[in-house]
């Protein structure tokens, strides 16, 4: 038994050839399209997202006494009632994250068990700290009581400054506000993503100043 012979003419094959090349390259064209306005859409539902997130109200988020918070993205941490206490923000402006804590006045003679833990979680999360903002609020002290009856105030917060410094912290890029007035109660709050502070200060019932840190 003989083979077949084709009843199409060599032109014809050729011309059925370049129909499957041409519909095969249609095809990847029509792919690539695909993929192209498919990669626009993301940018374009990506960029949708940002404008929203402008707008979205930041979540807040409050640090309870003796307690280590690490937050990042649209949140405002807070650190409130501080009046002997003393509130700590350590602060990481390119990943805009944090980490915050509120604890009792430290006591310069013996191991801090609130300030130092949050230190070492801090190290342990960001690294080298020369680089970060801290933002210290509390410690309510009158400066006429320096050498009185409040100068173990007066010395817990130079322990705090030093401690500071043990772990790294610049002078140019750690701001304390102590309050000046004995029955003082402050609150801070920060914006991670603004980097925006906002310091209040009461006197029992009176307001005293609320606005930026510094």
């Amino acid at each position: 038994m003989g083979f077949e012979k084709s009843k199409n003419s060599p032109e014809q094959i050729l011309s059925a050839e370049e129909t499957v090349l041409d519909r095969s390259e249609k095809i990847d064209k029509i792919e690539k399209l695909n993929q192209e306005t498919s990669t626009e859409k993301s940018d374009v539902k990506r960029a949708i997202q940002e404008i929203f997130k402008k707008f979205e109200k930041p979540k807040l988020v409050e640090v309870k006494m003796g307690e280590i918070i690490h937050e990042s993205g649209n949140k405002i941490i807070s650190t409130n009632f501080l009046s002997p206490c003393v509130g700590v923000i350590i602060y990481n402006k390119e990943k805009k994250e944090a980490y915050c804590g509120h604890y009792p006045t430290p006591q310069p003679n013996r191991y801090d068990e609130g300030l130092e833990p949050l230190l070492k979680e801090a190290k342990l999360g960001f690294g080298d700290l020369k680089e970060l903002e801290a933002y210290v609020v509390g410690i309510s002290a009158d400066e006429k009581n320096k050498d009185g009856y409040e100068k173990d105030f007066f010395e817990a917060r130079e322990f705090v400054i030093d401690l500071l410094k043990k772990y790294g912290l610049q002078d140019s890029k750690t701001h304390i506000k102590w309050s000046p007035i004995s029955n003082g109660v402050a609150r801070l709050k920060l914006h991670l993503e603004s980097g925006k502070t906002e310091y209040e200060l009461r006197a029992g019932d009176e307001a005293v100043y609320k606005g930026d840190l510094f």
